[in-house]
């Protein structure tokens, strides 16, 4: 799993990588895309897939593509140069809706082959156990007090950390324009950004927050779920007054222009990993709670989410 390749930029991404005419059915090679950086979120689940697929026998060895730019840059690349790829996936996710639509890209992953959703997990905040705010009241207080002051920060701006950013700021009655969001690309480095002090509060998967927690580096706030969650002592927004639940999907999509041959290799290649020992144990080693939807299902959620995330996006004043 070291064969990588980079890209830097969309433009540089460009030359020579068109996919069509790949041949119909994968056998044993397979291209993840991975729309953000080295140590993401769609990092980390995009090397669990390939890990599983390898222990289990149904691919050899998964090549990597990145598009350091993040998911619009991502969605553009993979969208114009990879028609027709049946030996390719990208890794992507509700944190893709927001961003896209806020660029206003001419890409869309509802044009995109659907192949399945893989988990969810819900969204928490925290600061750094150097901050003097220790409660969720008090960040808000905080926030309504002196909201240019208080910087959130998290993932790409209008993904998953910002939309909670954006419900905070509903709750207390400023509009999410007003409130200050420094996102980064996979949301590398949002943590050492809460820790060293030049941001306030992380706005993250739980996945992601939990080694920092049990560094003692951070100090949690607020979960997303409805009720706490098993072996995570973090208060819900529920029971501290807020109605806010959010939970952070990710998914697998294959290029347009597939074959029924190449459509089905991919998700028979998907449906074998989801059911093997290897996949499991990626499951819990990361706290991802499985949430598998395939073919019409999941097209049709994805439908859904995208207009819903639109539509948040407005009643946030967030675009």
């Amino acid at each position: 799993m070291d064969r990588r390749h980079f890209i830097a930029g969309l433009a540089g991404g460009l030359t020579g990588l068109s996919m069509t005419g790949a041949r119909s059915h994968a056998g044993d090679s397979l291209t993840l895309f991975i729309p953000s950086t080295l140590g993401s979120g769609w990092d980390r689940i995009g090397q669990a897939i390939a890990a599983s697929l390898q222990e289990t026998g149904i691919v050899a060895e998964p090549d990597f593509v990145y598009q350091t730019a993040g998911p619009v840059a991502g969605l553009v690349q993979f969208t114009d140069n990879y028609r027709g790829a049946g030996d390719t996936l990208m890794v992507c996710g509700l944190g893709m809706i927001g961003p896209t639509s806020i660029d206003r890209a001419h890409a869309d992953i509802l044009d995109l082959t659907p192949i399945a959703s893989l988990t969810t997990e819900h969204v928490a905040l925290a600061v750094s156990t150097d901050s003097t705010i220790f409660s969720l009241d008090e960040l808000l207080a905080a926030t309504r007090a002196n909201p240019e002051r208080i910087v959130y920060t998290g993932a790409s701006v209008g993904g998953t950390g910002h939309l909670l950013v954006g419900m905070l700021g509903r709750h207390i009655g400023i509009p999410g324009r007003l409130l200050t969001y420094r996102g980064f690309t996979g949301g590398v480095g949002a943590a050492n950004a809460v820790i060293s002090g030049s941001a306030t509060c992380l706005a993250t998967g739980l996945s992601e927050m939990l080694p920092e927690l049990g560094l003692g580096r951070l100090r949690p706030l607020a979960v997303t779920s409805p009720q706490r969650l098993p072996g995570v002592n973090i208060p819900t927004f529920a029971e501290q007054g807020l109605d806010i639940e959010l939970s952070n999907w990710r998914a697998v999509v294959a290029p347009s222009g597939l074959t029924p041959a190449q459509k089905a290799w991919l998700c028979e290649a998907v449906d074998r990993m989801v059911v093997s020992g290897a996949w499991r144990s990626k499951l819990f080693q990361y706290n991802w709670t499985s949430f598998y939807l395939t073919g019409d299902a999941f097209a049709g959620f994805v439908r859904q989410e995208a207009e819903r995330v639109r539509v948040l996006l407005r009643k946030l004043a967030l675009t």
